[in-house]
Order: structure tokens, then sequence, then C-alpha cells
């Protein structure tokens, strides 16, 4: 008996060992002499157990690893990991906020400071949401019957009212319509608060869908209508170029009431493009958190850039010496200095009001004095460039032969109202028939 009572021990004592060994087995690999191709083959649960700081050094980059300090102090704090400051440290803290907001330095705060530490502190925080649709341009897939695409509306030359926003067109020849299902997502404006003026923090996703009227679908291009009771919108998709776009004009000419309100009448024909939503959203973002940026305590800012200057500077240092040595010659330019006009749209002259130009002009100045000249005569200029293009028909403007003589007419109407220089020509940066 105690023979096996010492034999069950020794077994013991060895299996103890043998998981000790097991354990000191299982070291973690020394990332300093690997390499970020290597690091990132480890398996994932090797990986969550390396050192945060190590990983940030190793392949976070300069100025990750510069900035990671800031991050992490700024999550711990969020959690509460950090002790509450004393009274004293509020008052100094409260003073510096009313500094970079431009109000005197008591030390106590008031009822519209308070809201404005609150609207800052939110909107420091959003999240950001990004758009599903890549590429540089929307894909538009068309089959006998049935057509399809997908993308982000913007406004040409208008901030739009929701630019998160996503929507799926379907087509189908046989029923005769074009559904939109549109998704937006209303999110709170920079300066932005809710009812009773408390600061919003939350996002609102609000699903909405059209039906538009084809009322022309051809092997190249679907033309839809679709006539709300205060505005008529036009919806042309065309397959060959990818291109989706939509022209929205008043009914009548009054403000018209919808019930809650009365929508203002449109100062000119509205004109939105469907594009391709990610880089759209990731740009609005960037833009974003440069704005909100601003609101961080001005210590921090300056902290963070002296933190960061010497990386900029070994930038700046290494561009200078990439840089040529001899200055490179420059080619004179083909055209000559131009002057871009506003957008056109004009009905086509015998389309019934179903055929519109949408085209976008830039003149090509003799001399740089003549943009003096231009912009004095522009409302001039743009009434008689208008009139000239709502007299053609589809037939005079269709060919090359006509855009051609086009180009010939606007620069001489043009030329009509300059005295001191003259326009060389007219060129056409964009032209669309509807």
């Amino acid at each position: 008996m105690k023979i096996f009572i010492q034999t069950l021990l020794v077994t013991l004592l060895f299996s103890i060992i043998g998981f000790s060994f097991a354990l000191a087995d299982e070291k973690l690999p020394d990332i300093s002499k690997m390499s970020e191709e290597e690091i990132n083959k480890l398996p994932k649960d090797v990986i969550e157990k390396l050192p945060i700081k190590e990983l940030v050094n190793r392949m976070g980059g300069d100025k990750f690893a510069l900035v990671f300090p800031f991050l992490l102090s700024d999550a711990l704090a969020k959690l509460g990991y950090f002790p509450p400051p004393s009274e004293k440290q509020i008052r100094e803290a409260i003073q510096k906020f009313q500094r970079d907001i431009g109000q005197p330095e008591t030390g106590e705060l008031t009822k519209g400071q308070f809201e404005e530490l609150q609207l800052r502190s939110t909107r420091i925080t959003d999240t950001p949401v990004y758009l599903p649709t890549f590429g540089d341009e929307i894909k538009v897939y068309g089959y006998s019957d049935y057509l399809t695409t997908k993308g982000t509306w913007i406004i040409e030359g208008e901030k739009i009212y929701a630019p998160i926003n996503h929507s799926e067109i379907r087509c189908r020849k046989s029923q005769g319509t074009c559904e939109v299902f549109q998704a937006l997502t209303d999110i709170p404006k920079l300066r932005g608060t809710g009812l009773f003026g408390q600061v919003k923090d939350s996002y609102t996703l609000r699903m909405s869908n059209d039906t538009f009227e084809i009322i022309s679908w051809t092997d190249s291009e679907v033309i839809s209508q679709t006539g709300a009771k205060c505005r008529t919108t036009i919806m042309t998709i065309n397959i060959e170029n990818n291109e989706v776009f939509q022209i929205t004009r008043n009914k009548g000419d009054n403000e018209c009431d919808v019930g809650i309100a009365s929508l203002p009448q449109l100062e000119k024909p509205r004109i939105s493009k469907l594009i391709p939503g990610y880089k759209f959203s990731y740009a609005f973002w960037i833009n974003r958190k440069k704005e909100a940026r601003k609101y961080l305590n001005s210590d921090y800012l300056k902290l963070t850039k002296e933190t960061l200057k010497p990386l900029e500077a070994a930038k700046d240092k290494k561009k200078e010496s990439s840089a040529p040595k001899e200055p490179t010659k420059t080619l004179p330019p083909k055209m000559g200095i131009m002057f871009p006009l506003d957008p056109f749209v004009v009905s086509l002259a015998g389309g019934e009001g179903k055929r519109f130009l949408k085209v976008n002009i830039s003149l090509e100045m003799g001399t740089p004095e003549v943009f003096a000249e231009l912009k004095e005569n522009i409302q001039k200029i743009t009434d008689s460039i208008t009139a000239l293009l709502s007299s053609k028909s589809l037939e005079d403007v269709y060919s090359v032969q006509g855009k051609f003589k086009l180009k010939d007419e606007i620069t001489v109407r043009v030329n009509r109202y300059l005295v001191e220089g003259h326009v060389k020509d007219a060129y056409f940066t964009e032209f669309i028939i509807q």
C-alpha cells in the first residue's frame, strides 16, 4: 500500500511538472525580430496576447505611435478609470473652456455655457456611417425588360439635406414603372439641437419609396417621371454611360402647401445625380471630424501638434531631399484662361416639355483682363445663352456638327457684350440631352 501511494505521488508530481513545462513552452513570439507580414500570419489568439505597446511601435507607424498615449488616456477616461478630479481641477478646466469659447474665465458655468459644453462633447464622439457602393462610377444593369442600379444622390450646386443616403432603382418595362427605394440617415448637425434645446445625439433612419412612370424606354436609356403635389421630377437612366440623374421643377408659380408646412419655390431646376456612395461618405466624415476637432481643448490640440511636429519636420526634410535639383520646364498650356459659367438647364424646342438639355460651358478668354468684363456683363451673357439654347430642337444639338455650330453661336453672342477684350472659344464640359 505504501509503495502504491509513493508511486501515485511520483506520477502526480511528474504530471504537475509536465503541465508546468507545457505552460513554459507557450511562450509568446519576439515580434521585434519579425516582419509585419510574419506578425499578421500569427494565430489570432496569439496576437491578442501580445503587448499592445509593442504592436503599436512595430506596426502602427510613427504617427500612430506618437498619438497612442492620447488615445489610451481618452479611452480610460471615458470608462471612469481615472480618479474624480478635485474641485480646483474642475474650476481650472471650466476656466480653460470659457477661454476657448471667448467668455470671461469665471470658473462658474452659465446655463448657456453648459449647453455649449454638452453640445461639443457630444459632437466630438459622433460615429461615422459609411455607404456601401464603391468605385468611381455607378453600374447600370439592364436587360430586355428589367433595369437596376444603386448609389447615393447628390445635388449639383446645393447641400443635400441627408448626405448619407442610399437608393436602389428597379425599372420594369412590362409594368411601365421605375421604383426608387431610398434609405436616409438623419445625422445631427454640428451645431444642431433637438426639441426643447437638448443636444441631439442619435441618428434616425428613414425609409421611403417613389414610383416613376416610364415615358421612354430604348436600348440606351430609360426616362421616367413622377409628379408630386408641388414639384415634378424627371429621371434619366443612361445604360451606355452608367449615368443616372434627375431634374426637379416647380409646379405652379407660388409656394405649395403640403399640410404641415409650405414648400418654397425652387429658384432654378434642381439637378440630382446618382454616384457611388463610399468615397462621398468617407470625404463627408473626414471633413466633419476636422470641424468637430476644433471643439477640443486648445491646450490638448497644442500638445498633440507639438508631439507630431518632429515627425512632420522629418517628412518635409525627406520631401526636399527627393526634389529634383534643377527646375523642370513646364510646357505652355494648350488652352487659354477659362471662365466657367453656371450650368444651364433648358427645355428643347419642339419637345413638348419632355426633352431637356443640361450643359456646362467654359469660355476661353483672349486675355486675363477679359475676366472683369465678363463678370460685369454676366447676367446679360447668361440670359442670351439661355435664349439661344431654348431655341434649339433635339435635331439641332444631337449631332457633332450641331454642337460645333452651337459653340460658335455662343462665342459670337458673348463677344457682343465685350468691348475691351474678346472670348476665343466656348467649350462644353458637360452636355446631356434628356
